[in-house]
C-alpha cells in the first residue's frame, strides 16, 4: 500500500509541483520538449519517492507510469484543444481519474520489493533511543504511521495546489469568458486560494469548523475595495465559496481515508 501512495504522491508533485506555468502551457499546446521533459521530470519523482524499492523493477515501473502518464495528458491535451469551457473542466477531471486508475493498474501488475539495505538505513535513523527518554516518553508508545502521512500529503497537494487549477476552469465555465483583473491580481489570488484551502483543511482536521468564518472574513475585508467591481464581485465570491467547499469536502475525505487506517 506504501507504495501506491507513494507513486501517487510522485505523480501529483510531478504534476502540480513541479511543472512551471509556462511548461504546462507548451504541453497543452502538444509541444514535444514540453511532453518529454514532463515525463522526465515524473520519472525522476517516482524514482526519488520509490528509491526505497528494488531499483531494477523500480525503473521498468518507473517507465511504465511515466509513459502511459505521458499518453494520457497527449490525449487529454488534444481534447482540450476543443473550444469548450465546460469540456476543459471535465478533461481536467476525467484526466486526474485516468492517471489514478493508471497508476493503480501498473501497480497491481508488478510486484515491488522493498530494498532492505536502504531501509536499514532509514530505520536506523529513526531509531533514535535518546529522543523517547529525552522526552519523557516510552519508546514503545512511539509509533510511525507513514500511511496516514502519506494520504495527508496526497490529499493536501490534490486541494490546495490541483484545487488552483480546477477552480480557475470551473470559473472559466461559469463565467463563460476570462476574467482578467490584473497579472498580480491572479497570482496574488492563486496564493491566496492555495493558503485559504490549506488553512479550512486543517481547520476540518481538527475538528474546528466554526473557525472557517473567520477564514473568509479576513478574506473578505482585504478585498473590500476591489468589491465596487461587479464582476470582481462575483468571481470573488463564487471562486471563495467554491474554493471552501473543495476545502470543506478535502477534509472530511481526508478524516474518513485517516480514520480506515
Amino acid at each position: 500500500m506504501n507504495s501506491l501512495l507513494l507513486s501517487i504522491l510522485a505523480v501529483l508533485s510531478a504534476d502540480f509541483l513541479l511543472q512551471s506555468k509556462k511548461n504546462v502551457a507548451a504541453e497543452a499546446s502538444l509541444k514535444l520538449t514540453a511532453i518529454f521533459g514532463h515525463g522526465i521530470i515524473l520519472f525522476g519523482a517516482i524514482i526519488f519517492f520509490l528509491h526505497g524499492y528494488q531499483w531494477l523493477t523500480l525503473i521498468r515501473y518507473a517507465v511504465l507510469v511515466a509513459g502511459i502518464h505521458l499518453l494520457i495528458d497527449l490525449l487529454t491535451a488534444l481534447l482540450s484543444r476543443i473550444p469548450n469551457r465546460g469540456l476543459n473542466l471535465s478533461v481536467f477531471i476525467m484526466k486526474q481519474v485516468l492517471h489514478l486508475f493508471a497508476v493503480f493498474i501498473i501497480w497491481s501488475r508488478i510486484d515491488l520489493q522493498t530494498n532492505q539495505a536502504v531501509l536499514s538505513f532509514y530505520e536506523s535513523l529513526v531509531a533514535v533511543k535518546a529522543l523517547p527518554s529525552f522526552a519523557g516518553i516510552d519508546e514503545g508508545t512511539i509509533k510511525l504511521a507513514p500511511e496516514k502521512l502519506l494520504m495527508g500529503a496526497i490529499v493536501y497537494i490534490y486541494i490546495c495546489c490541483g484545487g488552483s487549477v480546477l477552480i480557475d476552469k470551473f470559473l472559466a465555465w461559469i463565467r463563460k469568458k476570462e476574467a482578467v483583473f490584473g497579472e498580480n491580481t491572479d497570482r496574488a489570488g492563486k496564493w491566496i486560494g492555495i493558503l485559504e484551502r490549506l488553512i479550512v483543511l486543517s481547520l476540518i482536521l481538527n475538528d474546528a469548523l466554526g473557525s472557517v468564518a473567520f477564514i473568509l472574513t479576513a478574506k473578505s475585508i482585504a478585498r473590500f475595495n476591489e468589491l465596487s467591481n461587479r464582476d470582481f464581485a462575483e468571481y470573488y465570491l463564487v471562486g471563495t465559496l467554491a474554493s471552501t467547499m473543495l476545502a470543506i469536502g478535502g477534509g472530511f475525505i481526508l478524516n474518513y481515508l485517516l480514520a480506515l487506517v
